[in-house]
């Protein structure tokens, strides 16, 4: 049933697309493309078969499609079946992080593009991107092809439909809101600042769209008793400006507040190592912290020589005795350079 869905909503999309191409490109001609694409995509997830390599035969009323989908970024990292595309027309996004949507009109179904990780969870992998991306798709026809192109709205404005370019549409909030409410990232602020131990696991930076070499990094850092989802507004805002969404991206640190601040800059500088390692290639970036974000930032930027350790126990690290285990963690924590990765620093509220 999925299969022949898929075939119905091709029909349509391209009937919709003729009419745009010859010169119809009034609100309701796009509208209907567009509901045409999102229900094409949905049928393709429904459906359980790949697109993505050498295509597939979809049967229809006017003949069978050779259907086949690519990513328009070509991107060696990109593997299409792990993920799974959602289109956002199905819901709705408000409340107090989303008091205004950011949207852009235009062609195209825009989708919430997710990993699709076996077992469910999330992975914690910097080469893959574990959260809800922002995408927009849209299907073209010659004969009886029919290629669904996958842009990334976050850096793309166009696109075409034979041979003649168009406005993307984009839809940059509705991902963000279905990432906040199927991680279920704000339950873990409170639980996380009284049993840090519990949440060993869920320290970790998170990028939030797809690397992009030629876009400088931002580093939100949360603060006490929060999470990641106190960015959300400003995330949203962020995206719903063209300049900034072009010439940034953004990543999330999460981390248990109930860890001494000290300790938990270690595991940032760990993460900010993988990164580096990762992706060797990234711009000089932005560290923005909120309150004891801040805290943590500020050691970012420092040297400490040993003076935390010797106001601490008295006296040198050569002279402090101490097990091996906790002495290693003790010098990670106390002792420390400032890293060179950053260009600027933003403060929000840190004592």
């Amino acid at each position: 049933k999925s299969l022949r869905d898929l075939g119905a909503h091709l029909d349509d999309a391209r009937q919709y697309e003729a009419r745009i191409v010859s010169g119809d490109q009034s609100q309701e001609t796009i509208a209907a493309y567009n509901y045409s694409v999102a229900r094409a995509v949905e049928a393709m997830e429904a459906s359980g078969l790949d697109p993505w390599g050498s295509g597939i035969e979809v049967p229809a009323a006017n003949g069978n499609y050779q259907f086949k989908g690519s990513f328009l970024t070509k991107n060696s990292e990109i593997r299409p079946a792990s993920y799974r595309a959602i289109p956002t027309d199905r819901f709705l996004a408000g409340g107090y992080y989303f008091k205004q949507l950011k949207t852009q009109p235009g062609i195209g179904a825009p989708l919430a593009v997710v990993s699709d990780h076996p077992g469910g969870g999330i992975k914690h992998d910097l080469g893959e991107s574990s959260v809800y991306g922002t995408a927009t798709a849209v299907i073209s026809f010659e004969g009886n092809n029919a290629r669904l192109t996958i842009h990334e709205s976050l850096k793309e404005d166009t696109a075409t439909l034979k041979g003649r370019k168009y406005p993307l549409a984009a839809d940059y909030s509705t991902p963000i809101a279905l990432m906040v409410h199927n991680t279920k990232v704000e339950s873990l602020g409170f639980a996380r600042l009284i049993h840090p131990d519990r949440y060993a696991a869920t320290a970790r930076m998170t990028r939030l769209q797809i690397y992009d070499r030629e876009r400088i990094p931002i580093i939100f850092v949360h603060g006490l008793d929060s999470t990641p989802g106190t960015w959300t507004p400003l995330l949203n805002a962020l995206r719903g400006d063209p300049e900034l969404r072009k010439k940034y991206q953004t990543w999330v640190f999460s981390y248990p507040s109930g860890y001494p601040y000290p300790y938990t800059a270690t595991l940032l500088r760990k993460e900010l190592d993988r990164m580096n390692k990762t992706f060797p290639d990234h711009k000089p970036m932005v560290l923005v912290g909120h309150s004891m974000g801040g805290n943590i930032s500020r050691l970012m930027l420092t040297d400490s020589g040993d003076a935390i350790w010797r106001s601490y126990f008295g006296k040198p690290p050569g002279r402090t005795h101490l097990p091996g285990r906790h002495r290693a963690e003790l010098e990670d924590a106390l002792i420390f350079r400032h890293r060179t990765e950053f260009d600027r620093t933003i403060f929000i509220s840190t004592p």
